[in-house]
């Protein structure tokens, strides 16, 4: 990572591949040629083997606020022939506009190549040899701006029981989440085919993995000795690379050892 004034040209392992890189592109001579490679250095770009951008973050004064639409629905039920439990469930709708964002390298890079639209190409800065990697002239632009916006909805779930047993007291408690949607739009003028859903989907746009079901379980053994022991399960369930969507915004090259992460599970003691 370097500093530069008010921003960072940073270099990390995103898994993306230049498609106008290698002896071979996959990208064509026209296309590659609207993300400022010449017919010289078409055919001869080296690759990164690690599938990496440089990329420049920073700031940006002129940003607007953020603004949201939130909406939620739920219920609480304490049923009477279950002494001690407590269930819930909350359905939300989450809708942000004027979104503080950047524009993720992998939709700019493919944006540009496809359509040659000049805000997404005026991000691509080849660097000597036309390289996205291999020195500080070569990188993405990835700073702060008022992007699109963020959709997500899905429902919430908790559940809690208490369950005394002489003189001590079992409870257990659930939270957890079904996602149903997390749509991104890239920019205002995004049309449907640069929208995305993230759901059940990790890596490339979608960043950190976003499984469609994750919860935590806990059970609490509390004895009249002052000693608590606890059990707690935390489950992710499993998702794939965004590259391997149907998506048009998403679809893409992808390592085949990274298609799916398989669901997690962590179990944790404390006491």
């Amino acid at each position: 990572s370097q500093s530069i004034g008010l921003f960072d040209l940073s270099e990390g392992a995103n898994g993306l591949y230049d498609p106008c890189a290698g002896s071979d592109p996959s990208a064509t001579l026209e296309q590659c040629a609207r993300t400022g490679v010449t017919a010289g250095q078409y055919g001869s770009i080296a690759d990164n083997p690690a599938g990496q951008f440089n990329a420049m973050f920073g700031g940006n004064p002129d940003l607007a606020p953020e603004t949201a639409n939130t909406y939620t629905l739920g219920f609480v039920a304490e049923p009477s022939v279950v002494d001690g439990l407590i269930v819930s469930l909350d359905y939300f709708d989450i809708e942000l506009t004027d979104r503080i964002d950047t524009v993720p390298q992998e939709l700019a890079l493919t944006q540009c190549l496809e359509t040659g639209e000049e805000f997404f190409c005026s991000l691509i800065n080849r660097g000597n040899g036309g390289t996205l990697w291999a020195n500080n002239t070569g990188f993405i632009s990835a700073t702060n701006i008022n992007t699109g916006g963020l959709a997500t909805s899905g429902l919430d779930v908790l559940a809690s029981y208490s369950l005394p047993i002489g003189d001590f007291d079992l409870s257990f408690d659930l939270v957890g989440t079904y996602l149903m949607e997390l749509e991104t739009t890239p920019l205002p003028t995004s049309g449907d085919d640069q929208v995305y859903d993230c759901a059940g989907l990790y890596a490339g746009n979608c960043g950190a993995p976003n499984p469609e079901w994750r919860h935590k379980f806990s059970t609490t053994l509390a004895t009249p000795m002052g000693l608590d022991v606890t059990g707690t399960w935390r489950f992710y369930d499993e998702v794939s690379v965004s590259q391997s969507s149907d998506q048009p915004a998403l679809s893409g090259s992808f390592a085949a050892i990274n298609e799916t992460l398989d669901a997690q599970n962590y179990f944790d003691v404390s006491a």
